[in-house]
């Protein structure tokens, strides 16, 4: 596409570096760092799949499945199923971002590692906070998100829901992918009535 944007993929950081940003989408995507706009993984490819990016690497267009490959890449952060829900929210117009990670900094990152929960690793951590649709929406003032995604392929013990739940400030919701459909939960505390 002629009015598609274009990035440079940054392996020493595992993030790809946006040139030339165009259009609105970038309103609700990426994360600047020292002045640069950069994606992540995630954001990389969703952008790719949607045609609103060209994505290079060494100055060499790549093509969607080299770009897919990214997600193999474990310091790159995200798993394929980490994608899937990324994808989905993203596609139904939530404002989707890393869990816990500021969308403006000063700093430039030396490498993703030191800016994200790895949620390619077998612990349950949360992976995403989503935010209302929103054309107002601003990353130097995003507000508080809707709720913060926990990904797994297995349902979460009691343990481990009330682990998370208590360590967020905003609900959580749990989200798995089985044969490429996305699944969301939460849990609710009730009180059951006693049948003596």
């Amino acid at each position: 596409r002629k009015d598609a944007s274009t990035a440079e993929w940054d392996g020493r950081i595992g993030m790809a570096r946006v040139a030339n940003p165009r259009g609105k989408i970038w309103n609700t995507t990426g994360v600047i760092r020292s002045s640069s706009l950069l994606c992540n993984v995630e954001e990389t490819i969703y952008l790719v799949e949607q045609g609103c990016l060209i994505l290079t690497l060494q100055g060499r267009t790549m093509d969607l499945h080299e770009v897919l490959e990214l997600l193999g890449v474990e310091k790159n952060g995200c798993s394929m199923d980490a994608y899937n829900v990324y994808s989905h929210f993203k596609a139904l117009g939530y404002v989707v971002s890393r869990h816990n990670v500021d969308w403006t900094a000063k700093e430039e990152p030396e490498s993703i590692d030191r800016e994200r929960d790895d949620h390619s690793s077998s612990s349950l951590k949360l992976v995403f906070d989503v935010y209302a649709p929103n054309s107002q929406f601003r990353k130097t003032s995003p507000g508080v998100p809707l709720f913060s995604l926990c990904v797994s392929r297995t349902a979460p013990t009691k343990n481990q829901v009330n682990t998370l739940e208590r360590g967020s400030k905003v609900p959580v919701k749990f989200a798995t992918v089985q044969g490429g459909h996305v699944g969301i939960f939460s849990f609710t505390t009730v009180e059951l009535p006693c049948l003596s």
